[in-house]
């Protein structure tokens, strides 16, 4: 059966960012592990491929061979690293990735700008949608959901002049009535925060990504690509275990239990 990984960044910390670091140092990785990622998947002679190609493949005849040790690789939030050290860095490696970008962060002062998104697009890369604000989806009124759905994706293919069809949820969180709305106002797939690989069957709407942490070695990394079955399932248990947190404390306790761990590492 194929296997694909989908792969979760966020940003990229080294010497050739331009802007002070200010990102998420639980999410943040260094640009020495991300180029050891790039350079070990192209060893292994993995291809990198886009969501849409995931898409387009599952339905044709030959998608089992298309798909065959392929990967993709994506960024949450639309942080200026992911222009400054991740864009250059894809390309060096000959890779694509789909960048889900906040619309509010564009153009802020440490995310990328329409004209670097522009760029990017031109060079094969895909912006797709990480809302408008990157609110908590599942806490919202249906009429608020559909606003942050519907209005980014309009606001993304008409600044760009790309087709925008897919959906990552910030911090994760889902339910039945975003997955409905997104459906409704024309997405093609959600990408969520759980654990795990895709298949020809995987739902469309519930797409599994691994989430790349600050403190995954090159190892970590080897196994989840390699599909290590040991070593996927303390990850996965990992999720599962902070999902469980996270619906236990309701989000507004979370965030403030996060905030003070946030404080204590940065010092």
């Amino acid at each position: 059966m194929i296997k694909i990984p989908i792969l979760m960044y966020h940003d990229i910390i080294g010497k050739r960012s331009f802007q002070p670091y200010n990102g998420d140092p639980i999410y943040s990785i260094e640009e020495s592990l991300f180029a050891k990622h790039l350079s070990y998947t192209q060893n292994i002679r993995f291809k990198s491929i886009s969501l849409a190609d995931y898409l387009r493949f599952r339905y044709q005849a030959s998608g089992v061979k298309l798909l065959r040790k392929s990967i993709i690789f994506t960024f949450d939030d639309g942080h200026i690293s992911n222009y400054t050290l991740a864009f250059p860095m894809l390309q060096d490696f000959g890779f694509t990735a789909t960048f889900f970008v906040t619309v509010k962060n564009i153009s802020s002062p440490h995310g990328m700008t329409w004209q670097q998104l522009r760029e990017m697009a031109e060079s094969g890369m895909s912006i797709q949608s990480h809302t408008m604000t990157h609110p908590f989806l599942p806490d919202l009124p249906p009429e608020r959901i559909k606003w942050e759905l519907e209005t980014s994706k309009s606001v993304l293919e008409d600044k760009l002049g790309e087709s925008v069809d897919f959906l990552a949820l910030p911090g994760g969180r889902y339910s039945s009535t975003v997955r409905r709305i997104a459906e409704e106002v024309g997405y093609q797939g959600i990408c969520t925060s759980k654990a795990g690989y895709n298949t020809l069957k995987t739902d469309l709407y519930s797409l599994r990504r691994w989430t790349i942490k600050g403190n995954m070695d090159i190892s970590a990394f080897r196994s989840i690509v390699e599909m290590n079955p040991l070593i996927t399932l303390r990850y996965r248990m990992e999720y599962l275990t902070l999902d469980s947190l996270k619906r236990i404390l309701g989000n507004e306790r979370y965030i403030a239990l996060r905030e003070k761990v946030l404080r204590r590492m940065k010092g």
